[in-house]
């Protein structure tokens, strides 16, 4: 994670003959374009070892119901589990991002937990279902959210191995900017690229994550949550 968007602009500078790419206010529209890029690349469903994180903090208390948990940089839920005193440890099967959990007064060891509301850059708050029937340390593995670029001499979050990834999308993007024909090869190129990266997921849902970005482009994108969601359920089971 060393290279700066000042290098991804050079680089570029010479497909597109010398069309500016950062000569407006605030050095656009190339600044705000890799911000998109760069928030596409960590949005749910995409997920990566690198951009994974986990929190131990919270101790759920019998009979409470929802918990808030500083977590500055929360992106989405990918895993939670509960630890008792005495050291047992269950996953908590079914993880809901989007899908609200209704309030309750049944109390079980919880088997849901839904994210309720989120602060971007403070905290995140957690339904459990059913309500704790004792106390559990609450264990939450997440993928952490976007990094915004401010300034061209800013690096990717995203690793150096996917160099490829974000100079062929950013291009492709900038030739669109410019009015040039070549911006969809190189926009598919990215795609493929970031979706080679996600053994994970479903054909299905690549092929839709595709089709969505050819068709919107960075500024319009956005991925089917329910199906992303149904992914997701499946993989926690």
């Amino acid at each position: 994670m060393s290279y700066t968007l000042q290098q991804s602009a050079n680089w570029i500078a010479g497909f597109i003959q010398g069309v500016p790419t950062s000569a407006w206010t605030g050095s656009e529209p190339i600044l705000s374009t890799a911000s998109m890029l760069q928030a596409l690349a960590v949005t749910a469903p995409l997920s990566y070892s690198w951009n994974r994180t986990e929190d131990s903090t919270t101790s759920t208390v019998q009979g409470t119901q929802d918990y808030t948990v500083s977590l500055t940089n929360f992106g989405y839920l990918e895993k939670a589990s509960l630890t008792d005193s005495n050291g047992m440890m269950w996953e908590i099967p079914d993880i809901r991002n989007n899908q609200p959990l209704a309030k309750s007064t049944t109390q079980a060891r919880p088997q849901v937990i839904s994210v309720i509301t989120t602060v971007p850059g403070s905290s995140a708050t957690f339904r459990l279902g059913g309500i704790p029937d004792a106390g559990y340390t609450l264990n939450l593995t997440y993928q952490k959210s976007a990094v915004q670029f401010i300034a061209l001499s800013n690096n990717w979050v995203l690793p150096d191995s996917m160099i490829s990834v974000y100079n062929n999308l950013l291009l492709g993007e900038m030739l669109a900017f410019a009015d040039d024909s070549r911006s969809q090869l190189y926009r598919t190129r990215g795609i493929a690229g970031l979706l080679s990266f996600q053994s994970g997921m479903e054909e299905e849902d690549k092929a839709v994550f595709m089709q969505q970005y050819l068709n919107q482009g960075a500024a319009g994108i956005s991925i089917n949550m329910g199906r992303q969601q149904g992914s997701q359920a499946r993989a926690a089971s």
